[in-house]
């Protein structure tokens, strides 16, 4: 059996393959020391690093059923605090995540007035095709949009337009509560010195910054989330066990067989 570490441009990636072929691969994704699971992260990777030099030493000493027994307390040792750590702040940062989304995502209460608008809009909406539905997206207006949130209209559709749809609400939700808008004007200039009203596309890129902020912690998320499941295909692999077994072992240290 041997481990090793390959440092990549995307962050560190450990193997460990076993006499008998199998293999596993853990990627730990490289992350901004201002990003909420950095800490977590840099923690795992330095225990696996640890474990790595554990494995090797492991597999120079024992055969394989006295190393799997010795891999099972350098796991408890080395690696369970780090794994637990990741665990808790990626679950927090989940879920932190997840209420954001559903504010973002959350539909006013329709008014009189904007209940027309709605059934209005929910009426072509059901009428069109795909390829007209991209149209009506693209120049909805958020009271329009909400009516195929609320509904869950969107369902059903090819999932990349499904995330169109949600984020073009997201993006012009946020605008509209915020006032942002009213943060950026447009300024005058040699063609109109009295310009005024508001900057609709500076107030949608900084919209828009917001949401692949949102974005890119959903991605990171994910990404974390796959980094344990290798975790643990690897750490069942080194120490013989079941899944849910290494699963037990990293996150309660219960060394049992």
């Amino acid at each position: 059996m041997e481990m090793r570490r390959e440092n990549t441009p995307r962050g560190p990636v450990f193997t460990l393959t076993h006499e008998d072929g199998r293999s596993v691969v853990v990627h730990i994704q490289s992350l901004g020391q201002d990003n909420a699971m950095s800490k977590a992260i840099a923690g795992l990777t330095a225990r696996l690093s640890d474990f790595t030099g554990v494995v090797n030493s492991a597999d120079a000493q024992f055969k394989a059923g006295a190393r799997a027994e010795q891999l099972r307390g350098g796991v408890a040792n080395v690696v369970s605090k780090a794994f637990a750590a990741t665990q808790i702040d990626g679950r927090k940062e989940g879920q932190q995540i997840a209420t954001a989304r559903a504010t973002a995502l959350s539909v006013d209460p329709a008014t009189p007035a904007t209940a027309y608008i709605r059934q209005n809009f929910l009426a072509h909406w059901n009428a069109a095709n795909i390829g007209q539905k991209g149209d009506l997206v693209a120049i909805a207006t958020v009271e329009e949009l909400s009516a195929v949130i609320e509904t869950k209209s969107y369902q059903g559709l090819p999932v990349e337009f499904q995330k169109t749809i949600l984020d073009d609400f997201i993006l012009k939700r946020h605008i509209n509560r915020t006032g942002l808008q009213s943060e950026f004007s447009l300024q005058p200039d040699h063609e109109f010195p009295l310009r005024t009203g508001p900057n609709v596309e500076a107030a949608m890129a900084a919209s828009r910054d917001a949401l692949n902020r949102l974005n890119a912690r959903s991605d990171t998320i994910a990404n974390v989330n796959n980094t344990l499941l290798g975790l643990i295909d690897l750490v069942a692999l080194a120490t013989d066990q079941h899944r849910n077994q290494a699963y037990d072992l990293l996150v309660n240290s219960n060394i049992a067989a």
